[in-house]
């Protein structure tokens, strides 16, 4: 599985909850791997990370509706797909 996502997102917040960071109660961002879906392997992320078979990577710089252009599908996401 390949999430990706950006810390510069306009859309989505918070911008990295795309690639499964999240904010606690007390505001801090917190890893995939401090949730409790990761933890209790919910969604198999876990197995899949221990496996090598996940990919969760952040692109800075990426407003949401940059992942439509060509050329940074190009480059971020197709060779995921390859």
């Amino acid at each position: 599985a390949v999430f990706v996502g950006s810390a510069d997102d306009d859309c989505i917040n918070p911008p990295l909850s795309a690639v499964f960071q999240f904010v606690d109660k007390d505001g801090t961002l917190q890893s995939l791997q401090d949730s409790m879906e990761y933890k209790n392997d919910t969604f198999g992320l876990r197995t899949m990370e221990e496996q090598g078979r996940l990919v969760i990577q952040d692109y800075p710089g990426l407003e949401h509706l940059s992942w439509r252009k060509p050329k940074v599908f190009e480059k971020y996401v197709l060779p995921h797909l390859l």
